[in-house]
């Protein structure tokens, strides 16, 4: 494999010392790709004249050795000849694509015809720039290609080391599934801190408070449910948290809130509002995420987030952002006694919401590297501490859909209710970078590369937030008390929801004052 990966560099970086080579390591080949600069004013004149050499071959015979068209063959003819043949091996086997063997095959094509600098040599730079290509696109290519070799080889020569490596990424998988349904719980508290259930305000409303979602999915409530039941449920609970992590996220939105105003000046019983909230909390080593439950040996261990945290010396943070339009109508106007009960009649609410949360966490990958350096393949990891910075990105718009309506005893005590589905389309992605830099460099790129191979083979994608659009339906049922006198009340917010899509489910909650006149 190792051969290959020199015949890809040879390839892409025309560099004849890398081809005569037989004994580099990985370790030694990303410190030759690390610099760029260095990179580009690689003299490559000797490996121009290699291509150029029309020296015509000769057989045992000493008869000229003749080329697919009957033509003598040239030393560089066979070269170039070799070349596109090893290309196209590496094409059928999937090591490049198509792509990736039109970016090559034009780099060494401007090798050939580069023109020498005012010293008479011939440099990368100059036969890249001659290819109508960049750098980066080389580097790109060259980094997905070595890493997935790079994988294939680490995995099939040393099972043992593959199962070692799969159980510390399913372990970051597991708090990284967790982290990633905080983000979920976010897209859900615009529920809590709406002003539904108080149309029928004159002039405006406005509330303020603290909202939070809970969120997990079916498939964790039943383990939960499950292990509790078995004879080592502690044991059990342990396992799975390690191993898959509970997917289940708390978002709290620490400033949400909504604006109304009365636009029956405009259309009869029409109101319109904006709803917002943001929050930004931290993950590190001192924080953790495990909840401690006291004289609970089953959540008792929960705490074992603590321990992945402090072993992958994770830090970082989990921000969310809320801001929509809302418009509400409504279809019957309230009735009732005054001052002993009122019906607020039936309320149609829609709106346009946009929900955006970012995960960005670092962890510190050395051990998982060093597993890798001792393996039996050929990769060689200097030691030193590597840094993983995991990056969810998510944006979401939810267009809600609500019916509800309400009663008010002694015009102090308000109890609202509502069902409704929401709408949701977004884009979300996940992202990796080593050394926590954006990966510029080849060296750099390729083992960003070769951990994103690793990923795949963990299975490292989370519902949610796939590279892919969203489009997701929940449904929602919302129920609302709350006390006041005159203008101003205090309302508790709760409400229900389910994502059938990917088998969502959890609770939102706010608590609000809420201002009318």
């Amino acid at each position: 494999m190792i051969k290959k990966i020199l015949l890809i560099i040879s390839l892409f970086f025309m560099s004849f010392s890398l081809i005569s080579a037989q004994d580099l390591d990985m370790a030694t080949i990303l410190e030759m790709l690390s610099d760029d600069d260095a990179l580009l004013a690689q003299d490559i004149t000797q490996f121009q004249a290699i291509l150029s050499d029309t020296t015509e071959l000769k057989d045992e015979n000493n008869e000229p050795i003749l080329d697919e068209n009957g033509e003598p063959l040239t030393a560089g003819a066979q070269i170039s000849s070799i070349i596109n043949e090893q290309i196209e091996t590496l094409v059928a086997e999937g090591v490049i694509t198509e792509e990736q063997a039109t970016l090559t095959t034009n780099v060494v094509d401007s090798v050939k015809n580069a023109t020498p600098d005012a010293d008479g040599k011939v440099t990368l730079g100059q036969a890249i720039d001659d290819s109508g290509t960049t750098l980066t696109e080389i580097s790109d290519s060259i980094a997905s290609s070595i890493a997935i070799m790079a994988a294939e080889e680490l995995f099939s020569s040393d099972p043992a080391m593959e199962e070692s490596i799969m159980e510390g990424l399913n372990t970051l998988k597991g708090v990284l599934n967790t982290l990633t349904k905080f983000g979920q719980a976010n897209a859900q508290t615009s529920i809590s801190s709406s002003l539904y259930g108080h149309q029928g305000y004159n002039l405006f409303a406005a509330s303020l408070g603290v909202t939070g979602s809970i969120a997990s999915d079916m498939d964790t409530v039943g383990t939960i449910f499950t292990l509790m039941d078995s004879a080592d449920a502690e044991a059990q609970l342990m396992e799975e948290l390690k191993n898959e992590g509970f997917k289940a996220g708390v978002s709290l939105q620490a400033i949400s809130g909504s604006l109304g105003l009365n636009l029956s000046w405009l259309v009869d019983r029409l109101y319109a509002g904006v709803v917002f909230g943001s929050s930004n909390a931290k993950i590190s080593p001192e924080i953790g995420l495990g909840i401690e439950v006291a004289n609970n040996p089953v959540y008792d261990n929960v705490n074992i987030a603590k321990d992945i945290i402090a072993e992958y010396n994770l830090n970082g943070s989990v921000s969310t952002n809320i801001f929509g339009i809302t418009a509400n109508y409504q279809l019957i106007k309230p009735k009732g006694i005054p001052v002993l009960f009122r019906w607020n009649g039936i309320s149609v609410g829609t709106g346009v919401i946009s929900n955006s949360f970012d995960i960005n966490v670092q962890a510190d990958l050395s051990s998982l590297l060093m597993d890798m350096a001792g393996s039996e393949a050929a990769i060689t990891v200097e030691p030193g501490t590597y840094v993983g910075t995991f990056i969810v990105e998510s944006n979401a718009i939810s267009i809600p859909m609500e019916i509800s309506t309400g009663v008010r005893f002694l015009s102090m005590i308000n109890v609202n209710l509502g069902v409704g589905a929401d709408l949701k389309f977004g884009n979300s992605d996940v992202k990796f970078y080593l050394d926590g830099s954006s990966a510029e460099t080849i060296g750099t790129k390729i083992v960003t590369n070769l951990m994103d191979e690793m990923f795949k083979k963990a299975d490292m994608n989370f519902p949610y937030t796939n590279p892919q659009n969203i489009d997701l339906v929940n449904l929602k049922a919302m129920l609302g008390v709350g006390i006041g006198l005159g203008p101003v009340s205090f309302d508790l917010n709760f409400a229900a929801f389910a994502s059938p899509d990917i088998q969502d489910i959890g609770l939102t909650f706010g608590a609000n004052l809420v201002f009318r006149i």
